[in-house]
């Protein structure tokens, strides 16, 4: 019996080995194309890595096929509300829509009041800072046709609002930039508290921003420091990076007066077009407002451009389009209708957008990311500068617009200086004179602790002078003068425009001293000019709270 069960097991066992040899025969066969590889010549080992290689192309070339179709579906719909805004034939692609969002930033602070207000029917407030684009300059209508007003008409018409209507309130002021603004929030209350309670801010400042030479100054200002961190890949000295750090001050200005995350998105509604300056030499062809940009994506702060949506414009046919049909009569900086009509599509190119994110991501989801920009550490400005202009006590804010500035308390000049506007609607205190002078008694702020007083003038490029302005602290009894900060500055530059350009300085009050400001104007050093024209436009002094 048991002989049987044995002989049994055996032929199972012969017939599992056979079974086996025949699969390991199979598998031979399977595995011969490899043994061969094994000793094909090198070069069909490269033959096979061509057909790989070839294969790949293949499949990249056929995803770009399908990109490119999408491209050209994109770039063929327009983005364009022919409602609002009126046929033209030159409207916008989406695919430039699109671009113009240069940097999406971190939006929440536009869902928490400005989107969620829209969203439920509700009306909204709007405020734009900016130059003489925002102001609608060359405009029959100025403001009330400038990109603010035409974004105040998109909202109203496509998400209106129960019981009243939206606003968009304009507060520009033609030829000041990033460094006038950051004065303008440090000493006046009234455009505080209007910043205070909008829904969002929109800030202009990249077209005045460009080549200011006054910038230059600033590093030696002696309040700006610089910044050095683990977040900082790269630190860069404050002289180098002026635009920067005043675009991060006011940014931080904003922060301070909105909360975090704050509902600011800065704007691009127009460029300088190439051109030549005044000593004949070539302009550079558009602004380059990467100097914002690096501040504006550090913090996550959106951006909307017309220079993203509408480059490149190095081309001839480019600069032909943006010439005649962009920009106004022999201006190279101030748009058409059309371009403020463009920059509030944009504008309404990027609600759309946030509302339907909104819808999809809910608001539980921002919570981690809000912390994040809470930590955010300063980038170019040290944090102990910045106090001067957020935390800041405001001692004097003295602008020439009116007679009665002239009475303002320790104010002396001679008689070479009149206020007076020498453009339509533009005043200022001015002198032809080379030897005029200004002095100004004031209280400083307190004992050791910063403090800056700005003077603000005008740079033009025709007929301009040289200004020397210093900080004299004495004792009451007029004894030990001393000058604790000092600056020379030419008004005279070679771009075919005229700015406000301010000038700082800082010093940190002693105990029981008082302090003077002396402007005094002198003939150009090497130079010889027809006429040596200073108009001063303000002065204002702030110390840390």
């Amino acid at each position: 019996m048991e002989q049987k069960k044995t002989s049994e097991d055996n032929e199972e066992i012969d017939s599992l080995l056979k079974k086996t040899s025949e699969d390991n025969e199979e598998i031979d066969t399977l595995l011969s194309p490899f043994k061969k590889f094994d000793s094909v010549s090198v070069n069909n080992h490269w033959k096979i890595t061509s057909y790989i290689l070839t294969l790949t192309v293949l499949i990249l070339s056929t995803l770009l096929v399908i990109r490119s179709k999408s491209d050209e579906e994109n770039s063929s719909i327009l983005c364009w509300d022919e409602e609002v805004f009126g046929p033209t034939e030159y409207a916008p692609t989406f695919a430039m829509c699109r671009r113009s969002r240069r940097t999406i930033g971190y939006t929440k602070g536009l869902s928490r009041k400005f989107l969620a207000n829209l969203d439920a029917g509700l009306c909204t407030k709007s405020v734009a800072i900016g130059g003489s684009v925002t102001c609608g300059h060359k405009l029959a209508d100025g403001k009330a046709r400038a990109w603010p007003a035409q974004f105040e008409n998109w909202l109203n018409h496509f998400y209106p609002c129960a019981g009243g209507r939206h606003e968009v309130l304009n507060l520009c002021q033609p030829a000041i930039g990033t460094a006038q603004w950051v004065t303008k929030l440090a000493n006046n209350k009234d455009i505080q508290v209007k910043i205070a309670s909008a829904d969002v801010i929109f800030v202009d400042t990249d077209v005045n921003d460009h080549g200011r030479p006054g910038y230059s100054m600033l590093g030696s200002a002696g309040w700006l420091s610089p910044v050095t961190h683990e977040d900082v890949i790269e630190p860069t000295p404050p002289s180098e990076r002026p635009i920067g750090k005043f675009t991060e001050v006011l940014l931080l200005q904003l922060r301070h007066l909105v909360g975090i995350p704050a509902p600011v998105v800065f704007v691009t509604p127009s460029f300088r077009l190439a051109g030549s300056n005044v000593s004949g030499s070539a302009a550079e062809t558009l602004f380059d407002d990467l100097d914002h940009s690096a501040v504006l994506r550090y913090y996550s702060v959106p951006e909307v451009s017309t220079v993203s949506a509408l480059w490149p414009l190095q081309s001839e046919a480019a600069k032909n389009w943006t010439k005649h049909l962009w920009l106004t009569d022999n201006d190279k900086v101030h748009p058409k209708l059309l371009g403020h009509q463009f920059m509030a599509e944009l504008l309404g190119f990027m609600v759309r957008q946030e509302l339907v994110h909104l819808h999809e991501q809910g608001s539980s989801k921002w919570e981690v990311l809000h912390s994040w920009d809470q930590s955010r550490k300063p980038l170019y400005v040290a944090a102990v500068d910045t106090e001067v202009w957020i935390s800041s006590n405001s001692l004097l804010n003295l602008q020439f617009t009116t007679q009665e500035a002239l009475e303002t308390k320790g104010l002396l000049l001679d008689d070479h200086w009149s206020l007076y506007s020498d453009v339509p609607d533009k005043p200022g205190l001015i002198t032809m004179s080379t030897n005029s002078s200004l002095t100004l008694s004031f209280t400083a702020g307190r004992r050791g602790k910063v403090t800056v007083v700005t003077v603000s003038m005008l740079k033009s490029y025709r007929a301009m002078g040289t200004l020397h302005a210093e900080i004299v602290q004495h004792k009451k009894d007029f004894r030990s003068f001393k000058t604790v900060a000092v600056a020379d500055v030419d008004c005279l530059w070679n771009i075919k425009t005229s700015i406000a350009s301010d000038t700082y300085l800082s010093f940190k009050p002693l105990e029981g001293m008082e302090y003077k400001l002396k402007l005094h104007t002198r003939p150009s050093q090497g130079l010889t000019r027809a006429r040596n024209k200073i108009k001063l436009l303000g002065i204002t002094i702030n110390s840390v709270a």
